[in-house]
């Protein structure tokens, strides 16, 4: 089902036109990359690459839907079911590389007049994702190793971001924002060798964002 809402989206990204400032067409396309930050469980950071296509309702007011790309390292994953590695063998932690995919519908609200340089904006959010994470192995302590396996399941995000739009030309627009989005999580962690199994539950990412917008049908 999610592999199906991607498509539909990117399929309007790329066929829909752009949003204008007053009197032009009410469709945007925006592309945006950014980094987060976490407590460490499941990631310490992550980079993400997304897309955003806006429709304005209203002065000021705008919905819309993205698709959004995060990169990450899921930290340390065999703590989480009560192994630890064997630093003795393995000096450097052992990470399992991880990404996840997610679609999201948002609100946007946009503050002072429509024809200003700086816009300030602020967002909700809510998004599905769907993350991938590694298996990985390595040397356990004892003597043993560890055969750790992950099965993240697909999260709900609910999430805010605020910012500045600055209109730098008829038709483009760049983006500034910080975000904060609370993933709704139920990860399953297991080591094959041991048999020991573990949780990750919700966490939260704190992050700061820039994009490019261009608004088609702009005069």
């Amino acid at each position: 089902m999610l592999r199906r809402l991607i498509a539909v989206s990117l399929a309007c990204a790329c066929t829909s036109p752009a949003l204008a400032l007053a009197g032009d067409s009410p469709w945007s396309l925006g592309l945006r990359a950014g980094m987060s930050t976490a407590d460490g469980e499941p990631s310490n950071d992550a980079y993400t690459m997304g897309l955003a296509l806006r429709y304005r309702l209203g002065a000021g007011s705008y919905a819309g839907a993205a698709l959004e790309r995060m990169q990450f390292d899921f930290e340390r994953p065999w703590r989480i079911v009560g192994v630890e590695q064997d630093k003795a063998v393995e000096s450097e932690d052992i990470d399992a590389a991880a990404s996840s995919v997610g679609i999201s519908v948002f609100y946007e609200r946009h503050f002072g007049a429509a024809g200003a340089r700086w816009i300030p904006y602020l967002s909700a959010a809510l998004a599905v994702a769907s993350p991938d994470v590694d298996a990985v192995t390595g040397p356990a302590a004892g003597g043993s190793t560890f055969d750790m396996r992950t099965d993240p399941g697909t999260e709900v995000i609910p999430g805010v971001r605020g910012g500045y739009r600055w209109n730098f030309g008829a038709a483009w627009s760049a983006d500034f924002s910080v975000s904060v989005n609370h993933h709704l999580a139920d990860w399953k962690v297991e080591d094959r060798q041991s048999g020991n199994t573990g949780k990750v539950d919700n966490y939260t990412h704190y992050g700061a964002q820039l994009g490019l917008v261009y608004r088609f049908g702009a005069r």
